[in-house]
Order: structure tokens, then C-alpha cells, then sequence
């Protein structure tokens, strides 16, 4: 079962969860939670939100285990659902460094989950000393990764025209500058 939510349910930014409606043997819950507004206090709000919303799915669903992915608000409501009603909580994507309220959303669903697949090996360090558990944190690398690896290529202008919802679209021969860093020690 996949509970979609948050921006992936928003027309605004373009409904990513159309892209998974019609995957095999998947059942599909819409969530939405969203409180309008782009500022923390709105984010908090949707957070509460959906913590309700969430709460109510996992107790009648009782799945048997929640995976969530990184550190976004929506995330955190996830995974206070699932640990106050003992269903184990997996985290991808923990123990990195992104220096704003991202770590300590992403901190806080790293200590409310039982298992770890951190990114990298600096992440799996940081993962265990602050939970303190070894043997639940798994350096397994990045799903995007595995993604770009098998990724067919496509004409980078029709993929920036689907996504002008976003932002505004350069044509193809505008200069245009792709910036891609990496924070932190080794």
C-alpha cells in the first residue's frame, strides 16, 4: 500500500501521484493534509494534520512495517503514527547534514525508527552514534542512484516543459548554469 500526500497529491505541483495509479498489485491512499501557505508555520500545521489522517490509516490498516524516505514535514507525521502504535519504522535517506529544520525533522525520524538505510557511509556514522544502534543501520546507497543508473535518456527541454509548473522554462540555446554540491566531511 502507498499513502500518497502532501505536495505529491497537489495539482500545483503537478500531481505526481497520477504517475503511480495504475501500478501492478499496489493499493493507492490519497491523503491530503496540506494547510495553504509557504512558510513554516503552514508546514506545521500540515504536519499536525496529517499526523491525524495517518494515525487513523495505520490503525486500521495495521501494516507491518512504514517505510518513510528523508526529511521532509510530511515524513515526521509519519513516523510518530507508526512508532506510538508499535509499527516499526523503517528510514531511508537518514543521518545526512543539510544545515536548516530538515535535520532536525530528519533527526527526530531517525530516532522514532527501527531500521536504517542511510546513504552513505558518513550518514550510517553519524545514524549510529546517535541512536546507538549498530546492527539496524544499513549503508545500502541511494534509490536515486539506482534510478539514474537505469535511466533511458530523454530530451532534457520535454522534461523541463513538464515540470514549468515549478518555474520558469529555458529554451533550448539559453544559458543556463546546473549547480549539484555536496556539505560535509568525509
Amino acid at each position: 500500500t502507498l499513502l500518497a500526500c502532501s505536495s505529491f497529491v497537489l495539482e500545483k505541483f503537478g500531481r505526481a501521484v497520477n504517475l503511480i495509479h495504475d501500478y501492478p498489485n499496489t493499493s493507492l491512499i490519497e491523503i491530503t493534509s496540506n494547510v495553504e501557505g509557504e512558510s513554516l508555520e503552514t508546514q506545521a500545521k500540515s504536519t499536525g494534520l496529517l499526523l491525524i489522517e495517518l494515525s487513523s490509516i495505520l490503525h486500521r490498516d495495521r501494516p507491518d512495517v512504514l517505510v518513510v524516505v528523508a526529511d521532509r514535514f510530511e515524513i515526521l507525521a509519519g513516523a510518530i503514527g507508526a512508532a506510538y502504535q508499535n509499527i516499526p519504522v523503517v528510514h531511508i535517506q537518514g543521518g545526512e547534514v543539510s544545515g536548516n529544520i530538515d535535520d532536525r525533522v530528519r533527526n527526530a525520524v531517525s530516532m522514532l525508527s527501527d531500521l536504517h538505510f542511510p546513504c552513505s557511509l558518513p550518514a550510517q556514522q553519524r545514524l549510529e552514534t546517535m541512536t546507538g544502534r549498530r546492527g539496524e543501520v544499513i549503508n545500502h546507497g541511494c534509490p536515486a542512484i539506482d534510478l539514474i543508473h537505469a535511466h533511458v535518456p530523454v530530451d532534457p527541454w520535454s522534461v523541463l516543459k513538464s515540470c514549468s509548473h515549478v518555474g520558469l522554462t529555458p529554451s533550448p540555446g539559453t544559458p543556463y548554469l546546473l549547480l549539484v554540491f555536496q556539505i560535509g566531511r568525509a
